[in-house]
């Protein structure tokens, strides 16, 4: 991975500071109304911090999930500490490569499920990341994923498998939140906006 953690996280949190309000307004429908502010908070923190020298990319997603599960707050923190914490457990070197993305993401799809006791279908992230796990996968059954390459390539296969999985999400039903069918869910919207704007960093395209 030629991009840093860093870097990655800065355009994340360019989007998500964005689209802070209209993660708010999604997230009045289950939850508090404050989905966009506090993971625009908790970016912003972990991208105004001076990086620690010699930091390998392993120990700044380690950093990156200990900075949202501090200053989040809310199931949604929670979950994003837990991806991030997740991925780092399971990437193989101090470094990132293309044969780590999918055990990753994986690894941290199974830790938000176990830490926040949740499943795909039940209106969260992992309607969108599940999704996307199983087509990497497809797409790379040996477990290495190459570089996104342009237009017609793996970058706009991930763009259309997350948009589709969010656009599903929009079906299913919040357990115990009736009403939430037909909206999208605070939570699956910012995965998809975090994937959107790393796939663009890493291909240099919006």
């Amino acid at each position: 991975m030629q991009v840093s953690i860093h870097r990655l996280a800065g355009v994340a949190a360019e989007t998500i500071a964005s689209r802070r309000a209209e993660l708010d307004r999604l997230n009045e429908a289950v939850g508090d109304g404050d989905h966009g502010t506090n993971l625009a908070r908790g970016l912003s923190d972990f991208v105004s911090t001076p990086v620690p020298a010699g930091e390998t990319q392993v120990a700044a997603l380690r950093r990156l999930a200990e900075t949202l599960r501090s200053t989040t707050g809310g199931t949604g923190g929670a979950a994003y500490a837990g991806l991030f914490e997740g991925m780092a457990d399971a990437a193989t070197y101090d470094s990132i490569g293309p044969d780590d993305l999918v055990p990753m993401l994986r690894a941290g799809i199974e830790r938000v499920a176990r830490e926040g006791g949740i499943e795909r279908g039940q209106k969260t992230l992992l309607d969108v990341l599940g999704p996307l796990a199983d087509r990497l996968q497809h797409v790379a059954p040996d477990g290495v994923v190459k570089r996104p390459a342009g237009r017609g390539g793996l970058d706009d296969l991930v763009v259309a498998t997350v948009a589709h999985a969010l656009h599903r999400t929009t079906y299913l039903e919040r357990p115990g939140h009736p009403a939430s069918v037909g909206h999208i869910d605070a939570g699956a919207c910012s995965a998809a906006l975090v994937i959107g704007a790393v796939v663009g960093a890493l291909t240099r395209r919006d």
